[in-house]
């Protein structure tokens, strides 16, 4: 949901009684009357349409679903007989594999004083409207619209806390950077946000070199302890993380300056040539050694864009990309997101997509502090499928400023992998929700390059079709169905 959009809500029900079933088409009324986009099988469901599809589309693709407890529900519900057993069923997966969710709100309307819910929802906050009540209605508008009543003010600085150094930090002032090398990956993440956010540009250029620093020593060590070829692929990815981990406090400290969205610390250009060029690296030997830095690349522009797409600056991402560069063994420059080793296909880590895009995708795993940075390894992945929807987005856009939209019949070539199509539906649904958040800025990579809505969508079902055919060719077929972002034309009124 954006703050254009409304919200998507599903009800799901039990037919009751008749007088039953017309309050449910009242509160569905209400809601739709004061602003949310209400799927109710009463409107919805034609004769002959496939019931439990419906029904699984509906819990599925909206963003909430209200549970009404009548006193019937709750028995069909725990007992798992008819519709709404089967929707039971639906809403228990769905909890189950994150249950952390607030999708569901349950919605009480029975008789008595006692009020129940479904076991699998016994432990939720609920709307209690057995009796109509308005101020209870009104609560679950906000909650919908996510317009809360009271607001929690931001939290402040602690005044008593400790900078990285051991002194005590000011109201507004930066922490010292850490004297000797910064090879910290968490300490240098929260040492450059503290930076930032007080606004010491000084102290930022100080910080960025702390953590280039120790990269040259760091490589050339890893270099010496493993020059010798990998004899298997687990070892060459191992290998290889390892040597991009001398990387990581200069991507945690690249990091924090674009979560702060402020422009003087959100350009990453410079910071990205550090990453492909390191001081005093030897091009010659093992391809597999010699690209390391392509790889660290590769890695690094992904949780830039990660970054970007958990922060609603997706554009950022994309300019990035759109960049050219011209390394040592480039005849010519050209655009980052046009060069395969950084984009998808990283020799250090085996020259296949399949692989490095399951490299990104545990890289929680691997580096720790990934979390520390999005919370945890689930906000990591979303957003960096969000990202990689955008990547996709942008290459179509590239071919139509070529006008080659005439070749998406055929077969092409992709610049940008799509691994991203793989990974499990539900994640991809919640990064799509995720992208739709920027909706400004994911409309900005279309129009930055001149290309008008109307031209951008014409040619969409197409570049969706030739996606698919991609992943069939390459022996990764996925349903059209399945790529998450193919009805980005009903997002902008393009039907």
């Amino acid at each position: 949901m954006t703050e254009s959009s409304p919200p998507r809500v599903f009800i799901s029900y039990s037919h009751d009684t008749p007088d039953h079933k017309k309050w449910v088409a009242k509160l569905a009324t209400a809601l739709v009357e004061n602003g949310v986009d209400v799927m109710l099988d009463q409107w919805d469901l034609a004769f002959g349409d496939d019931v439990p599809k419906f029904m699984e589309k509906g819990v599925n693709d909206s963003d909430r679903v209200l549970m009404i407890c009548s006193a019937q529900y709750v028995k069909k519900a725990d007992d798992g007989s008819g519709g709404v057993g089967y929707e039971a069923m639906i809403v228990t997966g769905e909890l189950v594999r994150n249950l952390g969710t607030s999708k569901f709100i349950p919605i009480v309307r029975q008789s008595g004083e006692q009020r129940i819910l479904p076991k699998s929802m016994s432990t939720r906050f609920y709307v209690d409207l057995s009796e109509d009540n308005e101020e209870q209605f009104e609560q679950l508008l906000r909650e919908l619209h996510k317009t809360p009543a009271a607001i929690k003010p931001p939290l402040g600085q602690n005044p008593f806390g400790k900078s990285p150094s051991g002194g005590e930090i000011q109201t507004g002032t930066a922490p010292d950077v850490p004297k000797s090398d910064l090879i910290d990956p968490v300490l240098a993440y929260q040492t450059a946000r503290a930076i930032v956010k007080a606004d010491d540009i000084l102290k930022w250029r100080e910080i960025v070199r702390a953590a280039r620093h120790p990269i040259s020593n760091a490589l050339a060590e890893w270099r010496r302890a493993n020059e010798s070829k990998a004899s298997t692929e687990e070892e060459l990815i191992a290998r290889s993380l390892r040597g991009i981990d001398v990387f990581s406090p200069l991507i945690c400290v690249a990091i924090a300056g674009i979560g702060s969205g402020r422009q003087r610390y959100s350009n990453q250009m410079a910071l990205f040539e550090e990453i492909l060029q390191p001081k005093d690296w030897n091009r010659s030997g093992l391809t597999s050694i010699v690209y390391l830095p392509e790889a660290a690349a590769f890695v690094y522009q992904s949780i830039h864009g990660a970054m970007c797409a958990y922060t609603d600056q997706i554009m950022n991402s994309v300019e990035l990309v759109r960049s050219f560069i011209q390394l040592p063994n480039m005849s010519k420059s050209d655009q980052i997101c046009r060069n395969h080793e950084i984009m998808g296909w990283p020799s250090s880590l085996g020259h296949n997509s399949d692989i490095s895009w399951r490299t990104l995708y545990s890289l929680p795993n691997e580096y720790p502090w990934l979390e520390e940075i999005f919370g945890d390894a689930g906000e990591f992945q979303t957003a960096l499928v969000a990202y990689y929807m955008a990547l996709n987005i942008n290459e179509y856009c590239i071919l139509l400023t070529e006008n080659l939209e005439n070749h998406l019949d055929g077969e092409m070539s992709l610049d940008i992998p799509l691994g991203f199509l793989k990974i499990p539906e539900e994640i991809q649904r919640r990064a799509y929700r995720l992208l739709l958040q920027d909706k400004e800025g994911l409309r900005n990579i279309w129009l930055s390059l001149g290309i008008d809505d109307k031209r951008f969508f014409t040619f969409w079902g197409k570049w969706i079709d030739l996606c698919s055919r991609w992943l069939a060719r390459t022996g990764r077929w996925r349903f059209r169905s399945n790529i998450a972002h193919k009805d980005l034309n009903r997002e902008f009124g393009y039907n």
